[in-house]
C-alpha cells in the first residue's frame, strides 16, 4: 500500500471504526445483479451449444474460463466492500484490515486481467469461424494480431500484479517488516488500464469491414447494432475505471475510496462484455448473417455444377432451395423443391430435361423452372 507523506497524514480526520461514512450497497448490487446475467446467460449458450446443435467449439470454452473468473471476481469485490473496507475511506480503515485489503486487491487485478483475456479470446476465436466465410484474406492476421496483442497483454499484467514489490510481500505488508521497494503503483495500473481499453476496442472494431460487406435483413443489422452498441458501452465503462485509477492511486491517497466506483466500472465492463459480445440472441444473427444469404444466386447447367459450383454449394452446410426464375403464365404455382442438408445429395434434382431420361438419370416429377440464356441453362436458387 502506498504510504502518504507527513502532510497528507496530518491533513486527514481523525478515524470513525465505530460508524464510518460509506458509500452504501451499489456495489454489491450491481455485481449480484450482473454476474447473475452472465451466468444466465452463458447457461443458456452452453444448453443450446450442448442439447440443441451439439457442437461445442473453442469460444464456448473460452466463455466459461471467463465467467469462472468472472464469478471470483464478484466474489471477491463484494468480500472486500462487505469485509475488509473497501467502502469506507482510508483513514476509517482499521490497521488490522490494511494487509488484508491490500492482498485481495492483488488478488482482484490479476483475476480482472484473466477474466477480460478469455473473454477477448472467445470472441477472437468466433472471428475466425467468420475468416472461412469472410473471402477477406487480411481478416485472419487481423484476429491473429488481436490474439497476439490479447496473450502478450495478460502475460504482462499478470506478472507486473505480482511483482509490482521486490520482495512480493513488501506490497501488504503494513507497517512494511522488510526492506524492499516498489515500481509506482499509480503508473503502472494506469498502463495496465490503458492497455486493456486498447484491447478491448481492437477486439470491438476488428469485425467492422466484415458486417459492412454484409447484406442482411433490418432485424439482423439492429442486431448487430445493438451488440456493438454495448461493445461501446463496455470501452465507456473502461474510460471510467481508468479515470478512477488515476483518482485513487495518482491524484490522492484515499486509495479505498475511490476504488469503491472503479470495481463497479471493472464489474459492468467485465459482466457487459461477457453478456454483449457472447450473448444468445446476438451471436446466430452473426453467424447465419455470414454463412448465408436469402437473396437468390445463379446456378449453371449441372454439367458446370458438378466441377465447381455445386461443389461450392454444398461445401457452405447450408440449406437451399430450388424456385423458378419467373412464373409462365397460366402454369400455376408449383412446389419448391428443398434441398435438405446431408452427407449426400441427389444431384439428379437440378438435371435438365435435355440430358434425357435413363433408369439410372430420371427427371424428377417436381424438378425447378428452366431458365435458357443462350446455350446456357440456369436455375435460380435462394439460400435459406
Amino acid at each position: 500500500m502506498r504510504l502518504p507523506p507527513p502532510e497528507v497524514l496530518a491533513s486527514w480526520p481523525a478515524p470513525n471504526y465505530d460508524d464510518p461514512h460509506t458509500q452504501g450497497p451499489a456495489s454489491v448490487i450491481v455485481n449480484v445483479i450482473f454476474i447473475t446475467l452472465v451466468v444466465v446467460t452463458v447457461g443458456l449458450r452452453m444448453y443450446c451449444r450442448a442439447f440443441v446443435r451439439r457442437w461445442f467449439g473453442l469460444d464456448d470454452v473460452m466463455i466459461l474460463l471467463a465467467m469462472v473468473f468472472a464469478i471470483g471476481l464478484a466474489v471477491t469485490v463484494i468480500l472486500a466492500n462487505e469485509r475488509f473496507g473497501w467502502d469506507r475511506h482510508v483513514w476509517d480503515l482499521p490497521t488490522p484490515w490494511i494487509e488484508d485489503a491490500s492482498i485481495i486487491a492483488m488478488a482482484a487485478k490479476g483475476i480482472f486481467v484473466l477474466t477480460s483475456t478469455f473473454t477477448r479470446l472467445s470472441l477472437c476465436t468466433f472471428y475466425y469461424r467468420l475468416v472461412n466465410d469472410s473471402g477477406i484474406v487480411w481478416f485472419k492476421w487481423v484476429v491473429h494480431a488481436n490474439v497476439a496483442f490479447t496473450v502478450a497483454n495478460c502475460i504482462g499484467l499478470v506478472f507486473l500484479d505480482i511483482f509490482i514489490c521486490t520482495p512480493v510481500a513488501y506490497y501488504w505488508q503494513f507497517p512494511p517488516q522488510t526492506d524492499g521497494h516498489c515500481l509506482d503503483e499509480g503508473l503502472a495500473t494506469i498502463a495496465a488500464g490503458v492497455t486493456n481499453l486498447v484491447a478491448d476496442i481492437g477486439v470491438t472494431i476488428t469485425p467492422l469491414p466484415l458486417v459492412m460487406r454484409l447484406r442482411m435483413p433490418l432485424r439482423e443489422r439492429l442486431g448487430v447494432v445493438f451488440v456493438f452498441g454495448l461493445g461501446l458501452v463496455v470501452i465507456v465503462a473502461g474510460v471510467v475505471r481508468t479515470y478512477y485509477i488515476w483518482k485513487g492511486l495518482i491524484d490522492s491517497y484515499d486509495v479505498t475510496w475511490y476504488a469503491y466506483p472503479l470495481w463497479i466500472a471493472a464489474a459492468v465492463e467485465i459482466d457487459v462484455a461477457i453478456v454483449g459480445w457472447y450473448n444468445p440472441l446476438s451471436m446466430p444473427l452473426w453467424s447465419g448473417s455470414s454463412r448465408s444469404r436469402k437473396d437468390s444466386i445463379m446456378l449453371p447447367e449441372p454439367e458446370h455444377a458438378l466441377k465447381d459450383t455445386w461443389i461450392e454449394l454444398t461445401k457452405s452446410q447450408t440449406e437451399v432451395t430450388c424456385e423458378p426464375s419467373h412464373q409462365h403464365p397460366g402454369s400455376g404455382d408449383r412446389q419448391a423443391l428443398q434441398i435438405m442438408r446431408r452427407d449426400s445429395v441427389d444431384l439428379e434434382s437440378l438435371r435438365p430435361a435435355s440430358l434425357g431420361s435413363t433408369p439410372s438419370h430420371r427427371r424428377p416429377s417436381l424438378a425447378p423452372e428452366e431458365h435458357h440464356v443462350g446455350q446456357t441453362t440456369y436455375y435460380h436458387v435462394r439460400r435459406m
